[in-house]
């Protein structure tokens, strides 16, 4: 599989484009800022996490209104995670299930996966995903490059002026 292109302001604070100017890609879509409005049909869980989403990018200076339906998916994927888990934890992970001979008589009961660790456990892959895209582990954060804007907006002392020269 081929390495994943790198932002333009990547490659611009790494000083990739001082060696090699042409390989700047000026074509590269700039999204609209802001912080887009919760999906009506969010509810319960996904509108919670949806809050908790937005609040938390949004600090971070990287919610973009153009990422509106990954951020929906994401939290679909938490809502579904959280119900599969609680499921788990009522009914186990495994799950007696009866077993008949031939003629319909019940014989013993085996051990089957419960179908609710399956979704669990697929719901938490999608969600380590999405939280290594949108900067939210620790290694991920590593690489997230927020534009001058959104550092600007969280720095509260940023609209202070310093005269060096005193």
């Amino acid at each position: 599989m081929p390495r994943r292109k790198l932002p333009t302001a990547l490659h611009e604070a790494s000083g990739a484009y001082e060696k090699n100017p042409k390989r700047r890609n000026s074509s590269e879509p700039i999204p609209d800022e802001g912080v887009p409005e919760c999906p009506p049909h969010l509810v319960g869980e996904e509108r919670v996490m949806w809050h908790e989403l937005m609040t938390r990018l949004d600090n971070m200076g990287i919610v973009t209104p153009s990422d509106f339906v990954a951020y929906e998916v994401f939290c679909t994927a938490y809502a579904t995670w959280r119900t599969a888990r609680d499921r788990c934890n009522q009914l186990g992970d495994a799950i007696p299930t009866p077993v008949y001979d031939k003629a319909g008589k019940k014989i013993g009961v085996e051990l089957k996966r419960n179908p609710y660790y399956t979704v669990k456990r697929d719901m938490q892959l999608q969600l380590k995903m999405f939280s290594a895209e949108f900067g939210l582990t620790a290694s991920s954060r590593a690489s997230v490059v927020v534009s001058n804007k959104s550092a600007e907006k969280r720095n509260p002392f940023s609209i202070l002026e310093w005269d060096h020269s005193a």
